[in-house]
């Protein structure tokens, strides 16, 4: 059993979004289509704050983004797709994907894993603490845009690896880092990471893109 929306259908719950405020995804469904809670209107499902998923889900398309002020998300035990990391960011069991972070539960700096190559849209919509984006190199298409960081309030972001078209959806940073070719010695979830020069060693100062 699949939730929509696979195309541009249009859930029969949108009309009445306004109203909801929990969405418990039922034992037995096994995929959530893309654009379920995520309008192609981008208006937004303001006062969802909580979000189920079963253990039987194995297919989570772009979804959530939408929702600023989500406050958790659950995942039922025993779910073999899925892993919610430090109770505020929700990926693929692999950690290649992330789907969407929960809002309320980010702190001043996120470290996107370094096994991520992927980002669902708006995945730091709401995160109104969020102040610095650490993002590994991702495996987008050089030069192509993607809306993944569209409505992230964050003001530095530190880029590792190819340039791409991320940086042109509409951010309005602060500063931009680009590191070409830097690798950190660890790539530590409490921002106490050395940066390197890949030929020297050396710690290097960030410099705009």
């Amino acid at each position: 059993m699949w939730v929509y929306c696979t195309d541009k259908r249009v859930p029969e719950w949108e009309a009445d979004r306004d109203k909801i405020k929990k969405v418990v995804i039922e034992e037995g469904v096994t995929g959530v289509g893309g654009r379920s809670f995520t309008p192609y209107d981008d208006v937004f499902y303001e006062n969802l704050t909580s979000v189920s998923l079963p253990a039987s889900l194995t297919v989570m398309q772009d979804n959530f983004g939408c929702c600023p002020n989500l406050a958790e998300i659950k995942l039922a035990s025993g779910n073999k797709s899925f892993l919610l990391k430090d109770n505020n960011a929700l990926y693929t069991k692999d950690m290649t994907l992330l789907i969407r972070v929960v809002p309320t539960k980010v702190g001043k700096t996120f470290w996107i894993p370094s096994t991520v190559t992927n980002l669902y849209s708006y995945v730091f919509n709401g995160a109104e603490n969020l102040e610095t984006v650490m993002i590994p190199p991702l495996d987008f298409v050089e030069g192509a845009v993607t809306t993944a960081f569209s409505y992230c309030t964050a003001k530095d972001f530190y880029f590792f690896g190819k340039p791409f078209g991320m940086l042109s959806i509409g951010m309005s940073p602060e500063r931009i880092y680009h590191y070409p070719s830097i690798y950190a010695d660890s790539w530590a979830p409490n921002g106490e990471t050395t940066l390197y020069g890949s030929k020297n060693g050396i710690p290097i100062e960030p410099f705009d893109s």
